[in-house]
């Protein structure tokens, strides 16, 4: 198993709602942004709209289609993305997801990674097919939950050769949740032993509410958990919780519980993962731990990268850290998101150190 494991001492230096596609694509340039062709997929009554960067170099090239984050946000934000993906020899590909963007359909916030998953592949298939694409040469880049969907995508489509996972959780959706969670109540002002017992707790419930499976001695655990310090600072209601107190829409989403493991070990795919330890939106050190052991005793080309200073989005945190309680802050990326040069030249390197290698087979 070739894995690589970097920890990176990089210390830099000195989400909001959709944004128009023309005022990100014109920080990239005129001749860029004029390069750039948008296209309309259909899924089923619905139209996915998703921006093609085309390749710098001529002939056919490579594919890098771009999966975005939870956030509702414009694939405008993903731009620069794209853009740097474009310059280096990939036709690169964003889309907005239904509902999102310049998308068709109704934005909801419920739907399956599945879902999206699936429509991330039906954009993959549609620029496929243009004459300046190698369909047999594909890559694929996510971000946070896109990692979960681009990981989905990557062990379905045997020609996905390449994947770069930025803040990928690598846990199943319920842990992830309950790392994000316990962020929020450190921000809060618990203690570390009170975040430690009530995300024990919510796991119990989680898993009853997902399951209907009654754990056992559950009165006599609630009735103790009545009784800790930070009970009434949490604002749980103080009845005993069961799954039918639940709506029908809460219940549904308590059982949506994906794991990702299937889905890694199917790809055959070389991986990148890159992490920042300021993270205050997953569990960075959990997330690593988890995609490590999901590679162990498998025959896989794995980088894993965990970034000093750095948040969700490889921001630099030295000034401004990550606030967990917040909505993504989009201070750092007026104009969209973007890296800075520490972060891409590892992601090029990485990437030609591959392409180079029968161009990408």
């Amino acid at each position: 198993m070739k894995t690589i494991f970097h920890r990176a001492i990089l210390h830099p230096g000195r989400h909001p709602r959709t944004l128009v596609a023309g005022f990100v694509l014109a920080a990239l340039g005129a001749t860029c942004a004029d390069a750039v062709e948008t296209i309309y997929v259909r899924v089923g009554h619905d139209s996915l709209a998703a921006s093609v960067f085309p390749s710098a170099h001529h002939g056919r090239s490579p594919l890098m289609l771009l999966l975005p984050g939870s956030e509702r946000l414009s694939r405008s934000m993903y731009a620069k993305f794209a853009a740097h993906f474009a310059a280096r020899g990939f036709v690169a590909v964003s889309f907005d997801r239904r509902g999102e963007g310049e998308s068709s359909g109704t934005w909801d916030d419920t739907q399956s990674l599945d879902q999206i998953a699936e429509d991330g592949r039906l954009v993959l298939h549609a620029v496929c097919k243009r004459a300046d694409v190698d369909s047999t040469s594909l890559a694929i880049w996510g971000v946070s939950q896109g990692g979960w969907t681009a990981t989905i995508i990557a062990g379905r489509e045997p020609a996905v050769r390449l994947a770069i996972l930025i803040s990928d959780p690598a846990l199943t959706t319920h842990e992830e949740n309950l790392n994000e969670r316990a962020w929020a109540l450190r921000d809060k002002g618990f203690s570390e032993q009170e975040v430690t017992e009530i995300t024990d707790m919510r796991r119990i419930l989680w898993r009853y509410y997902a399951t209907g499976v009654r754990p056992e001695n559950f009165t006599q655990r609630w009735q103790a958990t009545l009784e800790r310090p930070w009970f009434e600072r949490a604002r749980w209601p103080r009845w005993e919780p069961t799954p039918d107190s639940l709506s029908a829409e809460a219940l549904a989403g308590y059982r949506r519980n994906y794991d990702p493991l299937p889905n890694i070990h199917a790809t055959q795919a070389a991986i990148l993962r890159l992490y920042g330890r300021e993270d205050r939106h997953l569990d960075p050190r959990a997330s690593l731990a988890a995609a490590r052991a999901a590679y162990r005793g498998i025959e896989r080309d794995t980088t894993f990268t965990m970034y000093q200073d750095r948040g969700h989005i490889l921001e630099s945190t030295i000034e401004k850290p990550e606030c967990p309680s917040c909505p993504h802050d989009m201070s750092h990326f007026k104009g969209g998101f973007d890296f800075d040069p520490p972060v891409w030249n590892q992601i090029d390197a990485w990437l030609a150190a591959r392409m180079n290698q029968g161009k990408g087979h």
